[in-house]
């Protein structure tokens, strides 16, 4: 077999591997793998072909040259094309360096995330021994690895078992291939647990404490991930509350009260106390019978003693709410009563 590349270059090796000067090819460019996967039996060599442009490959394609589904880090590929020629050569390129040959269907999986370029590439050799190509490019964007560790949702809810005592439960949802190596709780008091779903009992209540989950798991790669979900909770909510203030005298343990109004009933003159010092927004809002917003209005932070100081010349006489939230959660309601003279 006897090869003619360029004025000066021959071989009549059955897979020939020479170097072309494509500079003196004007409208040319450099195509790989066109008679062999393996030229000059090395997969790192590469057979060099001058293209010629001005030789249009007979191929037809409808509507698209190929098409492509994805699921997470795997692409399915399938060439539409109709190439009319006894000798063709399909080249997918993946854009991550990875290119394979003659297959009109081929299934590939990424190792890594990210936007690649998709490019198939027909090369062609017309009746009278001209090579040509064609090239048809798609974008695909890769968002998940197969074996990558990722927690896919992550949260907690509670539950009182009384006053001061709470009852965590964590919901933690993996990825397939990830697997939990541990979960670290931060009560907000100091305290923590690396329990699944850890009891905690606070030492003061009627207060608010930011409560932090932070869940660590490992892929089948060895590939570590972490997340954390956060949530404030309220120690001693209303109903605690108020079913403490029911206790008898002689009982030594009362739930501390965070705020009064004064006086109450009130000719429309009252205040708004505090037992305890607050460093978070508070919002007050006044409430008649009917659900009608009469006031609104936020307190930055709330210093213990007298609040501030209403004067509702506004409010006829009646019964009103007083109502307290913080973050938007309402923390207490108080009744007040408005008897104008």
């Amino acid at each position: 077999m006897d090869w003619d590349f360029v004025p000066g270059s021959s071989s009549n090796s059955e897979d020939p591997c020479i170097t072309v000067d494509m500079s003196t090819f004007e409208g040319s460019e450099i195509v790989t793998y066109l008679f062999t996967n393996q030229p000059c039996g090395a997969t790192n060599s590469s057979t060099i072909i001058p293209v010629s442009q001005e030789c249009p490959c007979d191929i037809s394609y409808d509507p698209e040259p190929f098409k492509f589904v994805v699921e997470d880090n795997q692409v399915l590929v399938k060439s539409l094309l109709d190439v009319f020629a006894e000798n063709s050569t399909l080249i997918w390129d993946f854009g991550d360096g990875t290119t394979i040959t003659n297959q009109d269907i081929v299934q590939y999986s990424y190792a890594e995330t990210g936007t690649y370029t998709i490019a198939l590439t027909v090369l062609a050799m017309g009746e009278n021994g001209d090579c040509c190509s064609e090239k048809f490019m798609k974008e695909v964007t890769i968002n998940k690895v197969a074996g990558e560790c990722q927690i896919e949702n992550l949260s907690f809810t509670y539950e009182f078992l009384d006053e001061a005592t709470v009852a965590f439960t964590s919901h933690i949802n993996l990825a397939p291939g990830s697997n939990l190596q541990g979960v670290l709780w931060k009560f907000g008091d100091g305290a923590s647990s690396s329990e699944l779903n850890p009891i905690h009992t606070y030492l003061n209540t009627g207060q608010y404490y930011t409560v932090t989950l932070i869940v660590e798991a490992h892929s089948i790669n060895g590939e570590v991930c972490r997340k954390k979900y956060v949530k404030r909770i309220q120690v001693g909510d209303i109903e605690t509350n108020a079913s403490s203030s029911r206790l008898s005298k002689n009982q030594e343990q009362q739930a501390p009260s965070n705020f009064n109004v004064f006086p109450n009933p009130s000719i429309g003159k009252w205040q708004l106390l505090s037992d305890n010092t607050m460093d978070e927004e508070v919002l007050v809002r006044i409430i008649d019978i009917h659900g009608k917003v009469i006031l609104s209005e936020k307190i930055e932070t709330i210093e213990k003693g007298i609040v501030k100081t209403y004067e509702n010349k506004e409010l006829n006489t009646g019964v009103y709410m007083v109502n307290i939230s913080v973050h938007g959660n309402i923390i207490e309601n108080h009744k007040l009563l408005i008897q104008k003279e």
